[in-house]
């Protein structure tokens, strides 16, 4: 039996909105692409989730309401099913504070 490879991950850019919202402090630039809310059900706690470039390519950033609570993925990697610890690792402490602005700037996004 062959092992089957799971599916790539595709990204339409048909139903992606590009915000065109910078933010930027003395370290690093992002360009967020999207923004959206999650209440995530009746009894998880909500997060926004963002796609977003950086001078090392596109990412997710899923950044929780608890302050400190960010994690940020690098979608290339993802696309090759890489989820592994210290490989697809992105200090969320290195994000946060410029994702939270861009939801400040943004607000909860379009429902």
């Amino acid at each position: 039996m062959s092992e089957e490879k799971s599916p790539k991950l595709m990204i339409n850019s048909r139903s992606i909105r590009n915000l065109d919202i910078t933010v930027s402090d003395r370290n690093m630039t992002l360009k967020i692409i999207d923004l959206a809310f999650h209440r995530n059900g009746t009894c998880g706690e909500p997060f926004h989730v963002a796609i977003f470039s950086d001078p090392y390519g596109l990412k997710v950033g899923i950044v929780f309401e608890t302050d400190r609570h960010c994690a940020v993925l690098d979608i290339d990697q993802l696309t090759d099913d890489d989820i592994r610890f210290a490989s697809n690792s992105w200090r969320g402490d290195m994000y946060e504070d410029l994702l939270r602005d861009a939801i400040d700037l943004y607000g909860n996004g379009p429902e």
